[in-house]
């Protein structure tokens, strides 16, 4: 096995690991929420109670403990990917003067460090302050794209993007399952200690996994002399829109309108994830090279009647063809817009041109859900649920 193809596989892996961490809070939020909400004498949580208390009346929403949960939680997934959005080209531009490794195990070290502010969190003040440390120091995934970029060439780069896809497909199935197991078999404050401690426990082992055998990917002579050199700024064909834009949406919906439980929540996404890593691994990877527009230019129209069918679904299996549809389109939108941005600029831009993809996507995730959650309380009733999925149209 060459040493880029060695290179290439041990990325994949770290990103699995990194990306089971990162889910494995997504189904804990409303549980946690719940336990800080019993501490009166917090004074940060009564502050951003407050906050969401203002968007709710602006919104419409009604004033329940489910709505206010969820918004409350909607409001820190924006400030993470708000954080990632600002960090990201800057993380990305140190990856190019500095060297892909080193600025990967930086970011690594300060999110274990967020990972250990939460274990000992017993404030919601600490909790914030881990989740925007996470947010911030999360870029594994550019930088794992930049390190793909370095030691792949433009005929086989798509296949290492479909393997990034794959992982993500992978990490999002798994992760989301160990903390729905956590939520069934952990009580009181488990949900806060136990979780953490598990995603600590993980960066861990990532981080001493890389440190023996990811190599340095970006040598010396190829790097930017500096942070604040000229970068590309052809980035005209990115859609932040495309990216991720479903998740945050479909699981509110589905259980508005539709009452699922975490369960049958849980079972939609592992569907997602595993046409989507089906897809990724036998038709994305073999996208000829220069045919990625195309291609992801179809995938988007996909998507109209995937987020129509969605909307206006009234059984499962109208439901789940609008799915099918979703995670194909998806599945090819992602690498091919990636592979495209990794032909854009010099070697040594690479770094900072996928971080502001990256950040992109970072804004897409922490503004769209504001959006779709207006539209659906201004549309009340029976329609506000298919007006949050038509915005994506």
């Amino acid at each position: 096995m060459s040493e880029n193809n060695n290179t290439k596989w041990v990325v994949f892996i770290a990103l699995i690991i990194d990306l089971i961490s990162f889910t494995v809070i997504l189904p804990l939020f409303p549980s946690i929420l719940r336990q800080y909400a019993q501490n009166k004498q917090d004074t940060f949580y009564s502050l951003v109670q407050g906050t969401v208390h203002q968007f709710r009346q602006l919104v419409g929403a009604p004033d329940t403990p489910r709505w206010n949960s969820v918004l409350f939680g909607g409001l820190l997934g924006s400030i993470f990917s708000l954080m990632q959005f600002l960090s990201s080209p800057l993380i990305g531009a140190l990856s190019d003067v500095y060297g892909r490794k080193r600025v990967l195990l930086l970011t690594m070290f300060v999110n274990a460090f967020s990972y250990l502010i939460w274990a000992i969190s017993d404030n919601f003040t600490l909790f914030a302050i881990a989740r925007i440390l996470a947010g911030i120091s999360e870029s594994n995934a550019s930088l794992s794209i930049a390190i793909m970029t370095d030691i792949t060439n433009k005929e086989n780069r798509g296949k290492a993007m479909a393997l990034i896809g794959i992982a993500f497909s992978i990490g999002f199935v798994v992760g989301p399952i160990i903390g729905a197991f956590i939520t069934t078999y952990k009580s009181g404050t488990s949900f806060i200690f136990s979780p953490a401690l598990f995603c600590l426990t993980l960066i861990g082992i990532e981080m001493i996994y890389l440190i023996i055998f990811l190599k340095e990917s970006l040598p010396k002579e190829k790097r930017r002399k500096s942070v604040t050199s000229e970068a590309s700024n052809r980035l005209s064909l990115i859609n932040p829109s495309s990216l991720f834009n479903f998740s945050p949406v479909n699981g509110f919906k589905q259980r508005d309108r539709d009452l699922y439980d975490n369960m049958q929540q849980g079972k939609m996404f592992l569907f997602i994830g595993i046409l989507m890593a089906s897809v990724q691994g036998g038709y994305t990877r073999r996208i000829k090279p220069g045919k990625e527009i195309k291609t992801a230019s179809f995938a988007v129209f996909l998507l109209i009647p995937a987020f129509i069918l969605i909307a206006f679904s009234y059984s499962l299996i109208q439901f789940y063809i609008g799915l099918s549809f979703y995670a194909i389109a998806s599945a090819v939108v992602v690498p091919c817009l990636t592979t495209v941005t990794t032909k854009i600029g010099q070697e040594n831009q690479k770094g900072a041109i996928l971080g502001i993809l990256r950040s992109l996507g970072s804004l897409a995730r922490a503004s769209g859900p504001v959006f779709a959650c207006s539209g659906k309380f201004q549309c009340s009733g029976v329609l506000g649920p298919q007006f949050a999925m038509l915005l994506e149209v």
